[in-house]
C-alpha cells in the first residue's frame, strides 16, 4: 500500500477538524438548551441564535491573519436586525 500524498492527508485532516468543531457546536447548542431547560426558563429565540454565534466563533479555528492576537474582538454584524438581538449579542 502507498503512503498517502500531501492533499490527501490535508484534505482529511479538513475533514476531521470540520466534523470537530460541528460535534463542539451542535454539543455547546445542546447543552445550552438543556442547561435552560433544567432551570425552567425559556429562551428567546435571539437568545439561542446568540448562543449559537457565540459558541461558533469560540469554537472555530480562525486563520492567524483574521484574528493576529488571541484577545482581539471578533466582530459580528446583523443587517436588519432586531435591537434586542444586537443588545443580546453586546452581552
Amino acid at each position: 500500500m502507498q503512503p498517502k500524498n500531501k492533499p490527501e492527508q490535508e484534505d482529511c485532516r479538513k475533514y476531521a477538524w470540520t466534523r470537530i468543531v460541528r460535534t463542539a457546536v451542535s454539543g455547546s447548542l445542546v447543552t445550552f438548551i438543556l442547561v435552560g431547560y433544567a432551570h425552567g426558563q425559556e429562551a428567546s429565540e435571539y437568545q439561542v441564535k446568540a448562543a449559537y454565534l457565540y459558541n461558533f466563533a469560540k469554537s472555530a479555528q480562525w486563520p492567524p491573519q483574521i484574528l493576529q492576537d488571541g484577545t482581539a474582538p471578533l466582530v459580528i454584524g446583523i443587517f436588519g436586525g432586531d435591537e434586542d438581538f444586537v443588545d443580546i449579542l453586546k452581552d
